[in-house]
């Protein structure tokens, strides 16, 4: 169900987007306003993005969310994956896209692999 109270932020248009933007942009000008959420969710966003810019993304989000706000994060543990493929319980092709992204469109690879160690 879509949060009314959330906005929802891509670079391709779509159902439920209501602000079409590029998230290396906003590194170079403030799109979105400072100290003005109360929570920032980027669920699947920065393994799409190369190494070099995942802290300065992390900083443009830290300017976002208000004092004692929270920046919920979810990527895709490639350890984890790997070890799936590896013992069997993960098809070769899915773990393969999960890691490497769907590829379905220019914006759907990851450039960055992460794991919580």
């Amino acid at each position: 169900t879509r949060d009314s109270d959330c906005l929802h932020v891509d670079i391709r248009s779509g159902t439920n987007i209501d602000l079409i933007a590029d998230l290396k942009e906003q590194l170079s000008y403030e799109v979105l306003p400072t100290n003005h959420f109360e929570e920032v969710c980027a669920y699947d966003v920065l393994e799409h993005f190369s190494f070099e810019l995942t802290v300065p993304l992390l900083k443009s989000w830290i300017r976002l969310v208000k004092p004692n706000g929270k920046i919920i994060i979810r990527v895709p543990d490639v350890m984890y994956i790997w070890g799936k493929i590896k013992n069997g319980t993960l098809p070769f092709f899915e773990g393969q896209r999960l890691i490497f992204g769907g590829q379905t469109h220019p914006y759907d690879y990851h450039c960055a692999g992460f794991h919580p160690e």
